[in-house]
């Protein structure tokens, strides 16, 4: 092939071009859930990461090197000046807490039920969204607030080392993070259940 006929090649559009089709006439999951995300992002504050200003929550508190401290927990959403600075018993984690928020007061204006199990998703996500269009701020009260964090975290109330029943291994044991757990609490029953097993299959095998 000569090489003009290469270069003819080069500058065909349907090769080395990709992109959504312009008369497309569907919509993907992808495409729904994307537009979930948008929505809730319409909702948010410029900067939701930071809690909002006490005199008027429609905007952020900026001011990070003033070394305030800021709260536990706070909704990012525009004009809620919710905040929350200590954990409750039946909401032992920050996480918790917000979603608990975000379900019973913003799931309509987000267009979303309360009972969908990805509420909290699309908020985190329409979070993350907002925050790629700033560069983060950092400054003394963030700092302060990611060692209340640290310290509620890792209290002595809170990280424990336990040791399995049955084969004595000694595992660290942090409260908050559950999905991290390697040794759990039972109840006693279980070993009942275990035991009228193991005689159901001996009287099987019988």
């Amino acid at each position: 092939m000569a090489s003009d006929e290469f270069s003819d090649v080069s500058s065909d559009s349907d090769i080395f071009h990709a992109d959504v089709l312009a008369t497309k006439t569907w919509i993907t999951e992808e495409d729904k859930e994307l537009e979930s995300i948008d929505v809730v992002k319409s909702l948010l504050r410029a900067r939701p990461l930071l809690p909002p200003d006490p005199q008027d929550p429609n905007r952020d508190y900026v001011d990070v090197q003033s070394g305030i401290n800021f709260p536990l927990a706070h909704c990012a959403v525009k004009g809620c000046s919710w905040t929350k600075d200590t954990l409750e018993r039946n909401f032992p984690t920050v996480e918790s807490m917000i979603r608990r928020h975000v379900h019973e007061v913003h799931a309509s204006e987000m267009q979303l039920s309360s009972e969908n199990p990805d509420l909290m998703a699309y908020y985190c996500a329409a979070i993350a969204e907002q925050e790629r269009e700033n560069m983060p701020l950092i400054g003394p009260s963030i700092d302060r607030r990611v060692f209340k964090w640290l310290q509620r975290a890792c209290s002595s109330e809170t990280v424990q080392s336990l040791i399995c029943f049955v084969c004595a291994q000694v595992k660290t044991h942090v409260a908050s993070h559950t999905s991290n757990w390697v040794i759990k609490y039972h109840p006693g029953s279980i070993f009942d259940e275990a035991h009228s097993r193991q005689k159901i299959q001996r009287s099987i095998a019988v």
